[in-house]
């Protein structure tokens, strides 16, 4: 009885070293894997980016995506390359940047990945690429410091020094209400002249962007600034613009941050403000004609109650930094972030309404307080079209997802033109066992139990 213990112990032995070895022969026979060969990326603005990727596996490739990251904003954004399923494949993808919908403002950083899936269920996922979307009709130079960079063509290279330099003493300056906020990357464009910046902006109308002329433009979420350096005021343009996006960055939650807030904090971070707001509010005052102000949550229609608006809503933000502390700031812009209404982060910071809070303003200023009717009529800009001194645009609406892919692969260097990428493989999963080859294994195994069975009732 012993002997035979012993022989069947070497005789299961030798079973598992044959299964494991026969799967690994099946593997090497049938191995399944994909390879990423290179890729082009090119840049056609202002309609878009295309792609071009070339891919292989031993069983035929089904889906190639690319999942893109504008600026600063943490989701991804993927479109899927249309091609036929093959082992060997060549697939383009056009991406669109020409409507309002899609667009993306010159000088932004962009981030992309590449996600290949054949039949077999192998699935490869690149490392992250980037490359700047700069306007192609000119040939940029840039300076870079802090997290920030200024990118600009032509002979205006004292004027991108100068908009550096204002930024960062502008996120010095406020830092004490932005804390951390004000070291996240920012990245700006320099256009010489009207002309030059029409293709930049985003794409609205023709007529509203060829008779107005734009000073700069915030791209809030993604963390880019469009900036005209031919204007009188295009430092305080800059300083003012750039803290919109701070204000973003601060108080990104549900809650939308009411314009009287935005403006308020830009035109009080400005290093170079307008005296054109002071004026107005000077004006209003004499009169003992303001607007209710806390009563917009955008701003009115018309380019006089704008200045007056500016100038209210800087106004009121230094009265409320001056009698409540800097502190005090700093703490609703967390309370907004993380509250579900305004009036309830106002009133959890400072333990008054809004309306309180603005005639403690109004009384520091010597004017007729705000009565607040029971059935308020919300003050409604005028159904045109105007682009302001100190325009913020919203972003475009696009379908969303939350980042899916890797995160946590190195980043390559940034490009501006064609980039190829040196072929990479991915690990893929072992083949299924034959079934022939379980079936005997199987057999012989029960075999050898009810063998071993009769052996003890002998």
């Amino acid at each position: 009885m012993r002997n035979y213990k012993i022989k069947l112990f070497y005789v299961l032995i030798f079973l598992s070293i044959s299964f494991y070895s026969s799967q690994s022969f099946l593997n090497a026979q049938n191995p399944s894997s994909i390879t990423f060969n290179d890729y082009e990326i090119e840049n056609k603005f202002p309609l878009g980016i295309k792609f071009d990727v070339n891919a292989t596996s031993t069983s035929r490739i089904t889906d190639i995506s690319v999942n893109m990251w504008k600026g600063e904003i943490g989701v991804g954004v993927y479109k899927n390359f249309d091609f036929e399923f093959d082992q060997n494949v060549n697939a383009s993808l056009f991406w669109y940047t020409n409507s309002s919908d899609t667009y993306i403002p010159p000088g932004t950083n962009i981030k992309y990945q590449f996600k290949i899936n054949n039949e077999s269920g192998d699935e490869l996922t690149s490392e992250i690429f980037e490359f700047v979307y700069h306007d192609i009709n000119f040939s940029w130079d840039s300076i870079v410091d802090e997290g920030f960079v200024v990118y600009y063509h032509g002979p205006v290279k004292n004027r991108a020094y100068k908009i550096l330099e204002t930024i960062k003493e502008t996120a010095n300056k406020m830092e004490p209400i932005f804390g951390e906020y004000v070291n996240s990357p920012i990245a700006v464009t320099v256009y010489n002249n009207p002309i030059e910046m029409i293709e930049g902006l985003p794409p609205e109308s023709k007529t509203i962007r060829r008779e107005l002329i734009t000073q700069g433009m915030a791209f809030n979420t993604i963390g880019t600034l469009l900036i005209l350096a031919s204007g009188a005021d295009y430092l305080g343009t800059a300083s003012h613009e750039m803290t919109h996006i701070l204000v973003h960055r601060s108080t990104e939650g549900i809650v939308s941050v009411p314009s009287w807030l935005h403006e308020g904090l830009a035109e009080y971070a400005n290093i170079y403000p307008s005296f054109s707001f002071t004026n107005a509010l000077d004006m209003a005052i004499i009169n003992d004609d303001l607007l209710p102000l806390t009563m917009f949550s955008g701003q009115p229609g018309t380019s006089e109650d704008k200045l007056l608006f500016y100038g209210q809503s800087e106004s009121f933000i230094s009265f409320l930094i001056e009698e409540f502390g800097v502190e005090k700031m700093k703490e609703l812009l967390v309370a907004i972030k993380s509250s579900t209404t305004l009036d309830s982060a106002i009133q959890e910071t400072y333990g008054q309404t809004k309306v309180q809070l603005e005639n403690l303003w109004r009384s520091s200023l010597g004017v007729s307080l705000y009565i607040q009717s029971k059935n308020p009529l919300v003050p409604t800009p005028r159904p045109l079209p105007t682009i302001s001194l100190y325009s913020l645009t919203p972003q475009s609406g696009s379908s969303q997802i939350q980042n899916t892919f890797q995160d946590s692969i190195s980043i390559s260097e940034p490009t501006n033109q064609n980039q190829s990428n040196s072929t990479s493989s991915c690990n893929t999963k072992p083949n299924e066992l034959n079934a022939d080859y379980l079936t005997i294994f199987a057999g012989t195994f029960v075999f050898l139990i009810i063998l071993l069975g009769r052996k003890y009732k002998e």
